[in-house]
């Protein structure tokens, strides 16, 4: 059993940076995390910093395989800096696999056919989130249906794209595939987009999808998605 000050679980914002703090103040730290690709935590490797990539070079007119070429050198870098930062930290011990609790002080991390035991006074959780599927049917089941990571990481720009969701994401990836040149379909069953801004909000950025080309269709509810051909079938109704 290995003993520390402190262990974490999750190489998020918050357990990077307190780590540090506390490798600084000599303290004996174990940074747990269960992928190498997310040694920095999800805002450098799959959220805010990608997609901000990828819509600052549709707005300088890269194609679909530069504005994807310039994002993977991003997040390599900054996901190699994130990690050396870490890693070269004599105060820190990073260790990847999968963490469970074997007692509220001792944890275990497995990681193929080896297992380490490590103990600490103060354990922090920091494994974020996933993203929630809608309940449509076969909609898990087709392997043309991506969520917010996986639409990042396309090798081949797809002709049509349909986004379930006006939200701010759903929102930043209409902007982005609509500038590439894909069409684009955004579905909200709500009555309108971007529910939480205010009026004169939502419909300045309703102007500006307009003028780009996109197909908004609020008050919308998705029945079903099957497979077709090379492509999807997206069965919805409305009661307009």
């Amino acid at each position: 059993m290995i003993n520390y000050d402190a262990i974490f679980i999750g190489w998020g914002k918050a357990s990077k940076t307190l780590a540090k703090q506390m490798a600084l103040a000599r303290k004996k730290v174990a940074m747990i995390e269960k992928d190498r690709q997310m040694a920095g935590g999800t805002c450098i490797n799959i959220a805010c910093i990608p997609t901000k990539v990828l819509a600052t070079q549709v707005e300088k007119g890269a194609t679909f395989d530069e504005a994807m070429a310039q994002r993977e050198v991003v997040v390599k870098n900054l996901n190699e800096v994130n990690y050396q930062n870490l890693a070269s930290d004599n105060g820190v011990d990073v260790i990847f696999g999968n963490a469970s609790f074997q007692s509220n002080k001792v944890i275990i991390v497995s990681s193929g056919n080896n297992h380490l035991v490590l103990t600490a006074e103060k354990i922090y959780i920091n494994t974020g989130s996933e993203p929630i599927w809608p309940k449509i049917p076969n909609i898990r089941h087709c392997p043309l249906v991506y969520n917010s990571t996986e639409i990042q990481q396309l090798k081949i720009q797809p002709k049509k794209l349909a986004i379930i969701g006006a939200g701010p994401i759903g929102l930043e990836f209409a902007n982005i595939y609509q500038k590439l040149g894909t069409q684009v379909t955004l579905i909200e069953r709500g009555l309108q987009i971007l529910k939480h801004e205010e009026p004169e909000i939502r419909q300045e950025v309703m102007n500006l999808l307009e003028q780009q080309g996109v197909q908004v269709l609020c008050n919308t509810e998705i029945i079903e998605i099957s497979e077709q051909g090379n492509g999807v079938q997206v069965r919805a109704q409305s009661p307009w």
